[in-house]
């Protein structure tokens, strides 16, 4: 009977390192995950002002517009990208179209 009792407390204590183990390193996963996670929203976030910035350079070009023109646009395609269903890129895009 006492072996039988030695090999449950071994049998617990292995199953627990085991269940240690797979909790640490799910842990860990779920760090690496997120860290995953920021760098592509940072890119995203990076790749989209950059796309901005090169249609409104776009439209620098089309219009041949001043500093204080250029700026205004700017500030109106950021307002109509916050106030409507478009991203400010949209808006920026749409005025490219109409200067065309």
């Amino acid at each position: 009977m006492r072996d039988v009792d030695s090999f449950g407390r071994r049998g617990r204590s292995a199953f627990s390192g085991i269940a240690s183990s797979a909790a640490s390193t799910a842990g860990q996963l779920g760090l690496i995950a997120g860290a995953a996670g920021g760098v592509a929203f940072a890119f995203d976030s990076v790749n989209k002002a950059m796309n901005f910035e090169e249609q409104m350079s776009t439209i620098k070009a089309l219009t041949g517009a001043s500093s204080k023109e250029m700026k205004e646009m700017t500030d109106l395609a950021m307002k109509m990208g916050a106030a409507t269903k478009y991203s400010s890129l949209e808006s920026a895009q749409g005025r490219d179209a109409v200067c065309a």
